[in-house]
């Protein structure tokens, strides 16, 4: 669900995948600038090329603030734009494959107030992708550049610092066993660890379990 993958649209094709995700702040921390809140983010993946992907990512925030006040807003935060090369690919069969791709791109700002870093940030990363049997495994390394010295949030990634991001992932096949002419979908479970890092020392780690259907 947060973690990339070295896998991306065929040639020619079109991708197109919504996520819905709710922002829970720490009721601990005081921190009135960051509300609750929804984050709806459309992604667009086109195949430039067999090894070639290009991916825009828009995000829709809808905050709503602790206590159920009548304060509510939404906006679009900033989107990214990235292209991802594929430089490995070793198929072992008609289903396990071993695949090194690296990515990069740019966080562009979508000016909306209070929602928007307003910055053009720049990031490079690596994902390591494999399949063998009823097992999957990724890794991804990420790194973000912030281009502007505001502070315009307290959440992870951003503040006005550069940041380090890794992403693990392991899935298993739950059905079918075993994958036949009359196959049409799969069902796995998840688990993945997500970690954003900040130059400053802040720092943030996710643990969460899923269900891939």
């Amino acid at each position: 669900t947060n973690t990339p993958a070295a896998t991306q649209p065929a040639a020619g094709h079109v991708a197109v995948r919504q996520t819905l995700q709710f922002l829970d702040r720490d009721p601990l921390a005081g921190d009135t600038s960051n509300p609750d809140g929804w984050i709806a983010t459309t992604s667009v993946a086109v195949g430039l090329r067999r090894d070639l992907s290009l991916t825009l990512d828009v995000p829709v925030e809808y905050a709503v603030p602790r206590g159920g006040g009548p304060d509510r807003d939404a906006g679009v935060g900033d989107l990214a734009l990235t292209l991802k090369y594929r430089p490995v690919q070793i198929d072992l069969n008609p289903l396990d494959s071993i695949r090194l791709a690296v990515f990069g791109g740019v966080e562009i700002p979508s000016m909306d107030a209070g929602f928007s870093s307003e910055s053009w940030d720049p990031f490079l990363g690596v994902v390591f992708t494999t399949i063998r049997g009823r097992h999957g495994f990724n890794q991804s390394l990420s790194w973000t550049f912030n281009t502007s010295h505001e502070r315009r949030s307290n959440r992870a990634g951003d503040g006005p610092e550069d940041a380090f991001r890794h992403d693990t992932s392991y899935l298993y096949r739950l059905s079918p066993e075993s994958y036949g002419p009359d196959t049409e979908a799969a069902t796995y479970l998840t688990l993945e660890l997500n970690g954003l890092h900040e130059r400053n020392g802040d720092s943030e780690v996710l643990l969460g379990p899923g269900i891939l259907y």
